[in-house]
């Protein structure tokens, strides 16, 4: 192989790594669900007398409301959803990690708390 073959070949072998580089990208994502669920108010809900549009006014309309026979079940969810990656054109890869709070409330059939949980940080 001649210097000048050897030089074009150098060339060609600088600007596809450039080429290559210049397609590859790296991302960052981050998506949310749902209304953040301020814990200061918890407190608040007392078990017995809290109702229905008190826990509306404080939280909000609920993510998911389940109606049982002898109660209804107000889910309040916030899920954030965070990703990173690496995209070369051609091949990918991608790792996401969603965390949500949750607070899930019960009411007696005259619209009062008769329970609540509140989980922070489901994985």
């Amino acid at each position: 192989m001649s210097n000048q073959q050897r030089l074009k070949a150098s060339i060609f072998g600088i600007v596809l790594i450039s080429v290559v580089l210049a397609l590859s990208s790296c991302m960052t994502t981050a998506a949310t669900t749902g209304r953040p669920i301020d814990e200061s108010k918890l407190p608040l809900i007392i078990k017995g007398q809290t109702t229905v549009d008190q826990i509306i006014s404080m939280f909000g309309a609920p993510t998911q409301t389940t109606p049982m026979e002898d109660s209804t079940i107000y889910i309040y969810k916030h899920c954030v959803q965070k990703g990173k990656g690496v995209y070369t054109g051609y091949f990918g890869k991608t790792e996401s990690q969603e965390i949500c709070d949750e607070l899930a409330i019960t009411f007696d059939k005259q619209g009062k708390v008769k329970t609540y949980n509140f989980q922070k940080g489901i994985k």
